[in-house]
This record gives C-alpha cells, sequence and structure tokens, in this order.
C-alpha cells in the first residue's frame, strides 16, 4: 500500500491496535490537501511514507515514526511559528483519546516536535524521522529547485527581500552543521548532493540580494 489512502491508513491502525478512526483519516488528508500548500501536502508525506517503507527494517519502532509521518504538517500555516508543536499536540491528543500508553503518545509527540530541526536528539527513531524529513534537499538538482519553488509560492505574503534573506540563513544554517543527516545510509545517499544543492541555491540568493 502507498500514499495516504485509507487502506493504508486502516492497516496501521490495526498494527498498532488502535481503532480505525476513519474520521482522522479524513481529518489529516484534508489537512495536507489545503489548497495554500505547496509543498507540505501530500505528495511530502507520500514521499515520506515511501521511505518509511524502504527503511522499516531499520528504524526503532517504525510503525510509530509512520504514525508520526501522518501527523507531520498536519497543521501548516506560513504566519505561525508553532506548527510543529500544533501538528504534535494533535497526535498526542489523538494517542491519548484513543487509550495509547502515554509514553508511546510521548514518544510520537517527540518525533514530530524534533522536526522542527532546531535541536539534537538522542533517539535513534527521531534521527530517522528527520532524516526522511530532509531527504528533499538531496534531491536530484531538478527536483530540488521545483521544491525550492514550492516554498517560495507558500512564502508568497513574504517581500522578496526578505524571503531571500531569511532563506539564506536558514541554507545556512543546514550548510554550517557538521552533517546536514544523522544516519549513515542518508549520509552516504543524499549528504553530498545536498551540499551542492544548498551551495548553489545559497549563491543564487547571495547575487540577487547583493
Amino acid at each position: 500500500m502507498v500514499g495516504m489512502d485509507l487502506a493504508r491508513w486502516l492497516d496501521l491502525m490495526r498494527r498498532l491496535d488502535l481503532p480505525r478512526t476513519e474520521d482522522t483519516w479524513q481529518q489529516l488528508v484534508d489537512a495536507h490537501g489545503e489548497p495554500a500548500r505547496h509543498y507540505h501536502e501530500v505528495g511530502h508525506i507520500e514521499h515520506c511514507l515511501a521511505l518509511v517503507d524502504r527503511h522499516r527494517t531499520q528504524i526503532p519502532d517504525a510503525d510509530w515514526v509512520e504514525l508520526a509521518f501522518w501527523f507531520h504538517d498536519a497543521i501548516y500555516d506560513t504566519h505561525s511559528q508553532t506548527n510543529e508543536q500544533d501538528s504534535a499536540d494533535w497526535a498526542l491528543g489523538f494517542l491519548q483519546d484513543q487509550g495509547a500508553a502515554q509514553e508511546v503518545a510521548q514518544s510520537v509527540y517527540d518525533l514530530i516536535i524534533a522536526t522542527d530541526h532546531s535541536r539534537e536528539v538522542a533517539a535513534a527513531a527521531a534521527a530517522w524521522m528527520i532524516d526522511i524529513d530532509l531527504s528533499i534537499l538531496g534531491a536530484e538538482p531538478e527536483v530540488y529547485d521545483r521544491y525550492c519553488a514550492a516554498i517560495r509560492r507558500e512564502y508568497h505574503w513574504v517581500p522578496e527581500a526578505d524571503y531571500r534573506t531569511g532563506r539564506a540563513a536558514v541554507l545556512q544554517t543546514f550548510l554550517g552543521r557538521e552533517t546536514i543527516y544523522r544516519t549513515a545510509e542518508f549520509r552516504d545517499r543524499y549528504e553530498a548532493r545536498a551540499r551542492a544543492n544548498l551551495t548553489r541555491e545559497s549563491t543564487v540568493l547571495e547575487t540577487r540580494l547583493s
């Protein structure tokens, strides 16, 4: 099963011993399908779910990581600074309502919070969560360029000069890290190309700012 289809959701609920909650599935699909989204939409989640499937035998608690991706970016507003927090709160409330163990609910909450990419993480599952979320940075150049254009459309309301300055700062944060990716698998597969993509975009942004 691929994508955010109902069959996949129901199979995940079965594996996690949770109720079917088809209403929550519909709410998540609707949320990721909001018209203001151009990158943080269904396609992004489906790409992440496909990578979870590819690395399922390597990811600790892979089913819980999968569930975290369903809720990842479920709440997304480019005017907000609390998207990860709000999405994590939704997941936490969902799991508590369904009677999941508190440690499980907290773990899923923490996985989603980790995708704000502003903190170090110790949990192996969180490292996979972050690397999968950032896999787009190591995409082929033409795919990366489409990603950049989609992000710009999501922030269409930000003046061009301000957007370039802010975007350049984000890129430098990633480029300043010893490694962008936390797992050996993703470093081997994506690190070099991610750095090349980020450096190329940074050069374009700096040229336009000068």
